[in-house]
């Protein structure tokens, strides 16, 4: 029996098998000392009381004139000071020369200097008493007769005990505090405010993750940049303290903190709260482009799939799948025993859905003589009265009788979950696509059993009924493959809430090929 660093679990190491042990007795969630002090640490940070914009500009389009908007378009209501000796004001806000000369104490120094100069903000806020920094530039790593600027401002930062967020980070949106500490904030208003935490390892997808989609609804999203100090470790514990987060989304390149990882991620899985990851790295060429465009190693992905399924991480292989798993689980809980059925307007698609469903294991349920005897009471002759369900034989009142077939599928004793397929996204005159999006909605509002709606395709121009069917509370999963893998994610998590744990297979989480160099 091994114990790893951070893990409150024992591990059984076999041959190359890592399986941990089931303890007798409920675990307790509760934060250890040092998830708390990490907590602590980063409220300065990613909840200040009050900023500083050192390197502010008057000209739009700057990261030091985005970074007073984006404060201020988020709500932030704590002083806020510029910090440049080039303008008396910007914005109506008065400026300071030097991070010395503002009178009130800094929370956050956001340092939007160029590169050559961040290093010496950063040392000038410390000196100042500030107790967290962002700073936006990208900084080498290269030597040049001494320590690379990286190593200098990581040396700075914890030498005084100040949290770094970047260098080469975008920043952050904290919605749940109504602040941004960042120079790409998403368009306020596009999306509300929900229970989606997202720590995007890539500049532009933390910069599009927040207005793509108005049905992800962010409580926190965070771009960490080249980790010199606070890294996605930090952020995920800080994420997962926020009573908000309902799910996280990482989109994950490397961990340079692996002990406080493996904690977060067994955190989570007590607070039941699901991680969803997409992460590059499986390809030897992968791994490379992710060194040469990020500076970091993605590290050995056998390690990763290991410690993903012990503590159920839904790792998805794309981005859709990922924005996918992450809406269903921010408004939908797992639901109970069964598989899916499938109410559908078309017979080719119904061969695709078996298909597909084949393919990545996803279980559909096995309707009873009774369901199918009442399927067929309902459906044309020529129809199956099987799951999936293809309901169109030429019926006048298309509502109804589409509301009768999820009925019946829903109330059969395999079914766990039931999707109303057609393609909401065509054009909004199209009669199946109103006749489904009524009907499903209109059964989902008296239903004890999780109604949600999906389409063939995800090639969508017309988002009407979509957005309706959202507004009513069911998700909507694009496209067979990306949907079907979204819900196979949410129907996997039974095995956390039945106690089973899932055998792996890798080496311990702290193996030297999962530490970046």
């Amino acid at each position: 029996m091994t114990s790893f660093p951070g893990l409150s679990k024992p591990c059984l190491v076999v041959a190359d098998q890592v399986m941990t042990s089931r303890p007798s007795g409920t675990v307790r969630c509760r934060m250890s000392g040092a998830d708390e002090e990490a907590v602590t640490r980063a409220q300065p940070l990613l909840h200040p009381a009050s900023m500083a914009v050192i390197g502010a500009s008057a000209r739009p389009g700057r990261p030091g004139h985005a970074a007073i908007s984006a404060a201020r378009l988020y709500g932030f209501t704590g002083p806020l000071y510029p910090v440049t000796p080039r303008y008396d004001e910007i914005d109506g806000l008065v400026c300071y020369t030097d991070i010395a000369d503002v009178p009130g104490p800094v929370d956050l120094a956001v340092i939007a200097g160029a590169a050559g100069r961040a290093p010496g903000f950063l040392e000038q806020s410390i000196a100042a008493g500030v107790r967290g920094a962002i700073i936006f530039a990208t900084l080498s790593r290269e030597k040049d007769g001494g320590m690379s600027p990286v190593e200098r401002v990581t040396g700075m930062a914890r030498e005084a005990g100040v949290p770094l967020l970047g260098p080469g980070s975008i920043g952050y949106v904290n919605y749940s505090a109504s602040l941004a500490g960042t120079w790409i904030p998403p368009e306020p208003g596009y999306a509300k405010a929900g229970t989606i935490a997202l720590i995007m390892q890539s500049g532009s997808l933390y910069a599009y993750c927040g207005h793509t989609d108005p049905r992800l609804r962010p409580c926190f999203i965070a771009h960490p940049g080249q980790e010199a100090d606070f890294g996605t470790a930090e952020i995920l514990n800080y994420a997962l303290s926020l009573p908000e987060t309902r799910v996280v989304g990482l989109y994950l390149e490397t961990v340079r903190d692996p002990a406080l990882f493996a904690q977060c991620l067994e955190r989570a899985d007590q607070k039941n709260v699901p991680i969803v990851v997409f992460k590059p790295g499986r390809s030897a060429r992968s791994a490379q482009a992710i060194t040469t465009h990020a500076g970091r190693l993605a590290g050995d992905d056998r390690i990763f799939d290991a410690l993903f399924r012990r503590y159920h991480v839904a790792r998805t292989d794309t981005m859709d799948e990922f924005y996918a798993t992450l809406l269903m689980f921010s408004k939908m809980d797992v639901p109970g025993p069964g598989g899916l059925a499938a109410v559908k307007d078309s017979g080719g698609q119904r061969s695709v859905l078996l298909d597909e469903a084949d393919r990545i294991g996803l279980p559909l349920a096995q309707f009873s003589d009774r369901t199918r005897g009442r399927l067929r009471e309902v459906l044309a002759p020529d129809l199956p009265d099987d799951n999936p369900v293809d309901i169109w034989g030429g019926e006048e009142n298309l509502v109804e009788h589409i509301e009768a077939c999820i009925e019946i599928a829903l109330d059969d004793p395999d079914t766990a979950l039931t999707a109303v397929f057609t393609e909401l996204g065509a054009a909004d005159g199209d009669v199946f696509v109103h006749s489904s999006t009524s009907a499903g909605i209109n059964v989902a509002r008296v239903a004890e059993k999780p109604v949600l709606a999906m389409t063939f395709s995800s090639r969508h121009f017309h988002p009407n009924n979509i957005l309706k069917l959202d507004d009513a509370g069911l998700v909507v999963l694009e496209g067979v493959r990306t949907g079907l893998a979204a819900i196979k994610h949410l129907l996997d998590r039974r095995e956390r809430k039945s106690g089973a744990t899932p055998d792996v297979v890798g080496l311990p989480y702290g193996a030297p090929s999962l530490v970046n160099a």
